[in-house]
């Protein structure tokens, strides 16, 4: 048996039930033991087109599935709630995401464990440390308490200056999407102050092809990899921020 932590989101129809729901289904199963569920958490919409705020919640149990086994229920149990997937980042009825199972490390066309951003959302970690603040993230080397409460310091920093481009225009768009008290970003033009310590940036956005030295000098709870998405745009960095900024409240 493993120790298995899941993410719940949605913003469309009665949310709420829907997780209860989700509970429910979870619990009638021979294959899952010693469910729990966090309280409910009102969040941000992240994401150009998600709509109306979101609500948020954790359940973490014991299963003896495989990951593909679980992420297999996950799916189903969105499909019966009624997902649909016709616009990224739209509104939802369900999201139900496997985070975690342990320590274990999985990387596959179908799921990719643990869940690749799941480290820098404050709509995940903060559900997860009501249930599970010492979960270990097996690639950050951090628990779920350490890596929701690094995301508690102001300005959070976003770390530039590995990336073979000129990102003057990336930072001007940070800076009118944040202020200065909620972000600060670093540019090989606006470097940090003489001997401020590089691993006081949040994140380092590095392309681990291009500049695999920085890559592997950088420590793990750092690293934010340009490889993350298909085509990297500002927007991919402005919702980053926006998901590690916005403080669930408990409804």
């Amino acid at each position: 048996m493993r120790t298995a932590c899941l993410a719940l989101g949605g913003n469309l129809g009665d949310v709420a039930s829907t997780f209860q729901w989700v509970h429910q289904e979870l619990v009638s199963r021979p294959d899952i033991e010693a469910l729990r569920m966090s309280r409910i958490y009102r969040t941000a919409p992240v994401g150009a087109n998600a709509g109306n705020p979101f609500l948020n919640a954790a359940i973490v149990c014991r299963t003896p599935l495989a990951p593909e086994d679980l992420l297999e229920i996950c799916q189903h149990l969105e499909q019966q709630a009624g997902r649909t997937r016709e616009i990224h980042w739209g509104p939802r009825r369900l999201d139900l995401d496997l985070i975690g199972l342990e320590d274990q490390v999985v990387r596959s066309p179908r799921l990719i464990l643990p869940h690749p951003s799941a480290w820098y959302r404050r709509f995940v970690l903060d559900p997860l440390c009501e249930l599970a603040p010492d979960w270990w993230h097996p690639e950050r080397q951090a628990t779920a308490r350490e890596l929701r409460d690094r995301l508690q310091r102001r300005p959070l920093i976003m770390d530039l200056r590995d990336l073979p481009c000129d990102t003057s225009l990336w930072a001007r768009e940070l800076h009118a999407a944040f202020s200065s008290s909620e972000l600060e970003v670093w540019t090989s033009t606006a470097a940090p102050a003489s001997g401020v310590a590089t691993e006081l940036a949040t994140w380092r956005l590095i392309d681990p092809g291009y500049a695999s030295e920085s890559w592997q000098a950088a420590a793990p709870l750092h690293r934010l990899a340009t490889t993350a998405w298909t085509s990297l745009a500002v927007q991919d960095l402005v919702d980053v921020v926006r998901s590690a900024l916005d403080v669930p409240v408990a409804e």
